[in-house]
């Protein structure tokens, strides 16, 4: 009997150690290219666009309820403003900023400070 305890218990620290593995597997960020077309992507978690000269990737398209995170490493301070003033943020070097799309909808933005810089978040 005391060997068939110490399979049973050696089963359970199994199952919960995969459990474990999973869990943390399955909350980490996933990016896919989406076949809808060059330079775009499919979001299903949170999503960072960089900022160095230009916004990179100029578009993206994710679901509702994600949050993205514009980073800073480019030469100088540059803003996120969305063209229908729905998020307007300023971003130093080194820093970042987050909106969360919470409605469905194509929300066009661009730098304030370099207007040529522009972008676009597609929320399904």
């Amino acid at each position: 009997m005391k060997k068939l305890d110490c399979s049973l218990s050696r089963f359970v620290s199994g199952i919960a150690v995969l459990f474990f593995i999973f869990s943390i597997s399955n909350s980490c960020t996933k990016t896919e290219i989406d076949n809808g077309g060059p330079g775009i992507t499919l979001v299903h978690s949170g999503y960072g666009i960089t900022i160095q000269g230009d916004f990179n990737p100029a578009e993206i398209k994710i679901s509702a309820g994600t949050t993205v995170t514009w980073t800073n490493d480019g030469p100088s301070t540059e803003s996120v403003t969305s063209d229908n003033g729905l998020f307007d943020g300023i971003v130093s070097i080194d820093e970042s900023y987050s909106f969360k799309f919470a409605s469905v909808g194509t929300y066009s933005y661009h730098s304030r400070i370099h207007p040529n810089m522009i972008g676009k978040v597609m929320v399904n």
